[in-house]
């Protein structure tokens, strides 16, 4: 083995755990021993190793990296596979393998559509975006999602219209189209915690007085027939992603409130079942 060949075949190598497993590293590395040239070229490759892999780990992963490109994916146009199973000499055996794997799929038990739901939706908004509907009061943002071709007829209750809007989002799950109200307020905090409501001028707490704080809110509204498993009953107040959420059922409408509080904060926002809000066509 000359050191041409010996370059080679530790260029491939990125650790070298066990020499003795592969023979031609061992050759190699035996002309390291033996060549000073060729060892300081591999002292350099090491270090330039060493040095790019500490680099590569000490990156920090942006949280929900996966759900965005899961998200992006799903906006992507398929491909036109129909074309490439045109071929007759393809279509049966495909076709027999679409079988297997249906009968097998439907004997696998499925995730609650709500909770999948639920989990997809705070993923949306737990990361950056842009607004799809531009509006600054309620009115204007019906209207929106009206043009859109969106949810428009709602129900907003009585809490949710003191709030300030920002926007809305226009997004889809399983075929159904989702309204997304994006909302902000604000709240007096004192030092009960993080989320915490407090009557104004009531924070002698031991951490100053009390301040303004922004509270982000998130109504998405999806046709009912989308959730066969949510009851007008609606779900218990839940933490997912570091949001809190509630959902619940009403008219011809499913709502899923998420904010960026507390339990609290969320509960002084939730819509009852009974309770009758602004509406649209509703």
């Amino acid at each position: 083995m000359d050191k041409r060949e010996a370059k080679e075949i530790l260029s491939s190598v990125c650790r070298i755990r066990d020499e003795a497993a592969d023979p031609l590293v061992a050759g190699a590395l035996e002309q390291v021993r033996l060549d000073p040239e060729l060892a300081h070229w591999w002292e350099q490759l090491q270090e330039a190793d060493k040095i790019l892999r500490e680099k590569l780990q000490a990156i920090e992963i942006p949280p929900f990296l996966d759900r965005q490109i899961l998200s992006a994916a799903r906006d992507v146009e398929p491909s036109r596979w129909w074309k490439i199973l045109a071929a007759p000499k393809l279509i049966a055996p495909f076709a027999a393998a679409a079988v297997v794997i249906v009968g097998l799929w439907s004997i696998q038990p499925q995730p609650a559509a709500f909770g999948a739901y639920r989990s997809e939706m705070v993923a949306a908004v737990s990361v950056p975006y842009e607004m799809d509907v531009e509006a600054h009061d309620f009115a204007d943002l019906r209207r929106g999602f009206a043009e859109a071709g969106w949810p428009s007829d709602y129900r907003v209750s009585s809490a949710l219209q003191a709030t300030d809007v920002e926007g809305g989002l226009l997004r889809t799950w399983r075929g159904k189209k989702v309204s997304v109200l994006c909302l902000e307020t604000e709240r007096e905090t004192g030092g009960t915690g993080h989320g915490a409501i407090e009557e104004k001028g009531t924070g002698d707490t031991g951490h100053g007085a009390d301040h303004e704080e922004d509270l982000y809110l998130w109504l998405f509204v999806v046709d009912r027939s989308a959730l066969p498993d949510l009851s007008e009953t609606g779900t218990a107040i839940e933490k997912v992603d570091e949001l809190m959420t509630v959902a619940w059922a009403q008219g011809k409408k499913a709502y899923l409130l998420v904010d960026d509080g507390d339990e609290r904060s969320l509960r002084a926002f939730r819509q009852k079942a009974g309770e009758r809000g602004h509406t649209g066509s509703d």
